[in-house]
C-alpha cells in the first residue's frame, strides 16, 4: 500500500487471504449470474502484431473490453480513467460506477442512502474524483459514530484533494456544517469534525484567502435559512475563529 506517499508492505494471515478469495468469487458470481459473455469479434479485424502489441501495452482483458464495447449499441463500463481516456482516443465512450449509481439515483432503481453509503464505500476502496457532497459527509460522520474514522476522514480526503476545486470544496464544507448542527451529537464531537475538515481543505493552501471565502459561503446559507438552526450562526462563526487563532502563521 502506499502511506504519506510512500510504499509500505503489509502482512496478512491466511484467514485474510481466503476473506479476499471470497470477496472476488462473490463478484465472479455474480458476473455469472447477471452478466452475458460476449464473443470478442473485432479482434478479428486486427492483425496479430496488432494484437500482441495492445496485449503487451494494455492487457489482453483490457483491450477484449474495449474492442467488445466499440461494437454498436454498446459503451465502456470501467473504473480504471487511464482505460477509459484510451478507449475515448478510439471513439468509445465510457462510464464508471459512480455516473451508474447516480443514474440508477435519478431512475429510482436506488436510494439516496444506499447512493450515499456506496459513495462511501468508493471512497475507502481509495477510489479517486469520487464527487463528494454534503450529505455524503454526514452519512460518512453517522457511519463513524461522529468520530474521525475511515467512513469520514476519507470521504473528506477526496474532497480536499487538489485536482478538486477550491470553491466547490468550500461550498460543500458551509453546507456540511449547516446540517451536521441539526444532528443530535454533543458539541464537542461536532467541533472535532468541523477542525478535522478545516484541516483538510486548507492543507497547504492559502488559509486566509480559504476561511475568508468559507465564512462569505455560511454567511450566504445563514440568510437563505436564518430560522431553523438559530445556533448555527454565532457558533459556526465563533468555531471557524478559533480555528484561525490556533493555527500557525497563515498566509
Amino acid at each position: 500500500g502506499i502511506d504519506n506517499e510512500q510504499f509500505v508492505k503489509h502482512e496478512f494471515s491466511p484467514e485474510q487471504v481466503a476473506e479476499v478469495k471470497k470477496y472476488f468469487q462473490q463478484i465472479v458470481n455474480w458476473i455469472n449470474n447477471n452478466c452475458l459473455v460476449l464473443p470478442c469479434r473485432r479482434a478479428l479485424d486486427i492483425n496479430t502484431d496488432e494484437r500482441n502489441e495492445f496485449n503487451k501495452y494494455v492487457g489482453s482483458a483490457f483491450i477484449d473490453t474495449v474492442l467488445i464495447a466499440e461494437e454498436p449499441g454498446r459503451i465502456l463500463y470501467s473504473d480504471d480513467q487511464w482505460l477509459r481516456w484510451y478507449a475515448q482516443s478510439k471513439g468509445i465512450n465510457g462510464v464508471w460506477t459512480q455516473v451508474v449509481l447516480n443514474n440508477c439515483l435519478i431512475q429510482q432503481n436506488t436510494n439516496e442512502i444506499l447512493y450515499r453509503k456506496t459513495t462511501i464505500k468508493l471512497a475507502l476502496l481509495g477510489y479517486n474524483y469520487t464527487i463528494i457532497d454534503a450529505a455524503t459527509l454526514i452519512e460518512g460522520a453517522r457511519l463513524a459514530n461522529w468520530e474521525l474514522k475511515p467512513s469520514y476522514t476519507w470521504v473528506v480526503k477526496i474532497l480536499a484533494d487538489r485536482r478538486i476545486s477550491r470553491e466547490y470544496a468550500i461550498f460543500i464544507a458551509a453546507e456540511f456544517f449547516y446540517k451536521l448542527y441539526s444532528e443530535p451529537i454533543i458539541d464537542q464531537t461536532r467541533d472535532n469534525l468541523i477542525f478535522h475538515l478545516l484541516n483538510a481543505i486548507t492543507d497547504e493552501c492559502y488559509q486566509t484567502q480559504i476561511m475568508n471565502q468559507l465564512i462569505q459561503q455560511v454567511d450566504r446559507i445563514i440568510q437563505s435559512k436564518p430560522i431553523i438552526l438559530p445556533r448555527f450562526q454565532d457558533e459556526i462563526l465563533q468555531l471557524i475563529k478559533i480555528w484561525k487563532n490556533i493555527q500557525p502563521i497563515i498566509t
